[in-house]
């Protein structure tokens, strides 16, 4: 779907990665997937993009299709084996409860950065998550929209939508709770039973241009990676397995690139943020 703003910081973050793995679910028409994926075949030399939707857009297929250096496999099947090709966009047109179970069932799929702006309700999200937090892993990312907004407090179903109502892959079970509602109430449940992972608020702005620091809706989840758009906004440290780290960030390309002013950390062995 759309994470204002938020494209530029994805990018920079994929960009530290050797080969990131990115899932989006809610992919709508493109508009953070055209741009990040445009962005990973300039700036990458390997990744893999799965998009998620429940109902796929023709035109979002006209756009990818004029991506120089993207291959859209068909049918999708997804493989993160090194030997297989890369550069790979895989689209799926289901359920995203359908989807991630199957995804769970390969050990060999883990995903750096996920996108989560699917059915807006508390039952779906609480068990986004859940899955989730088997397909990352300790460095991984997770950016939610709609924490913040229209979508907080209260649910809406893809069942209730004129253009939604008739499509084959719904869950129609899915019921609201009382006092569990929207997707800021899932992310909070979840963070309270989860207590490794930590969630971010963005604020972006350019004061010194007229336009004042804003709170976005998005909310970006991690573990032990820190995000800063500043150095004085660093999280305070939290415990974590050095051993668990230690494997993903083997995959990292240390080179920094231009962060700007945006900054990604992870803890060391000894406790102290250090930059990827």
């Amino acid at each position: 779907m759309s994470y204002t703003g938020l494209t530029y910081i994805m990018t920079e973050y994929c960009r530290q990665l050797e080969h990131p793995r990115i899932l989006e679910i809610g992919v709508d028409r493109g508009q953070t997937a055209l741009p990040l994926i445009a962005n990973l075949l300039q700036h990458t030399q390997k990744f893999k993009y799965l998009g998620v939707d429940i109902r796929n857009e023709a035109v979002l297929h006209v756009q990818l299709d004029q991506l120089y250096g993207a291959k859209f496999p068909e049918p999708p099947r997804v493989s993160f084996l090194p030997e297989e090709e890369w550069n790979i966009c895989y689209l799926f047109e289901t359920n995203s409860l359908d989807v991630l179970p199957r995804l769970c069932s390969d050990p060999t799929i883990k995903f750096d950065l996920v996108l989560l702006d699917g059915d807006h309700n508390y039952a779906t999200v609480k068990q986004e998550l859940e899955y989730l937090k088997q397909l990352t892993h300790p460095l991984s990312l997770i950016v939610c929209d709609d924490y913040h907004g229209r979508h907080a407090g209260k649910d809406s179903y893809y069942r209730d939508y004129d253009n939604h109502k008739d499509l084959q892959h719904l869950h129609k079970d899915l019921q609201s709770k009382e006092g569990k509602a929207g997707v800021n109430h899932a992310i909070d449940d979840f963070l309270a039973e989860n207590p490794t992972w930590h969630k971010t608020d963005m604020h972006l702005g350019s004061p010194e241009n007229g336009f004042p620091m804003l709170r976005v809706e998005p909310v970006i989840l991690s573990q032990r990676l820190d995000i800063a758009l500043t150095l004085e906004s660093v999280q305070s440290p939290k415990e974590w397995n050095e051993t668990e780290v230690t494997q993903w960030n083997s995959r990292l390309n240390h080179s920094p690139g231009n962060l700007s002013e945006i900054s990604f950390q992870f803890l060391d062995a000894d406790g102290t943020l250090k930059s990827l």
